[in-house]
């Protein structure tokens, strides 16, 4: 499936502007096996003329999110202490812990992100753009988080720097 999207955005980048990067995500439950083909792929000699940043979030994407929500006064931080005593964990700065099978179990992520954000998609959005940086890359260790804001950093910004 990762060759196919390379391929595609070879195609589709060849009738257009230059293409700086391809940012490929995945959710992936510890998978170490996704995040190496999706390298695998990315380093086929047909696609050397892009340049390719892997993130792999584990165990959903719904993870990332929750490595940057900081609870707002009043009802977000009750339901943060609800869900953390229901828990018996923070699931903020240990979402990786979230791992039920069915979204309406109490350990699942996509449950416990839209408790904490209402189901909100703007509040979602609010937990990625506004959280300083360092304190995503503390949390996300464990979710996959860090590993793809290093891919970030070493990949992606020295090409915004040309």
């Amino acid at each position: 499936m990762a060759a196919k999207a390379l391929i595609l955005t070879e195609v589709l980048a060849g009738a257009g502007p230059d293409t700086l990067a391809v940012v490929m995500l995945s959710d992936c439950d510890a998978c170490e096996d996704k995040r190496a083909g999706l390298r695998q792929a990315a380093k086929e000699p047909r696609f050397a003329g892009l340049n390719v940043v892997v993130g792999v979030a584990d165990k959903m994407r719904e993870a990332w999110v929750l490595n940057g929500f900081i609870a707002k006064p009043g009802a977000e931080t009750e339901t943060l202490r609800r869900l953390t005593t229901e828990l018996s964990f923070d699931p903020i700065r240990e979402a990786v812990r979230l791992r039920a099978p069915k979204p309406s179990e109490p350990r699942h992520p996509k449950r416990v992100l839209s408790e904490l954000t209402s189901g909100d998609p703007a509040r979602e959005e609010h937990c990625w753009r506004a959280t300083p940086l360092r304190q995503l890359r503390e949390r996300g260790v464990a979710t996959g988080l860090t590993a793809f804001l290093d891919e970030l950093r070493d990949h992606l910004t020295p090409l915004i720097g040309r």
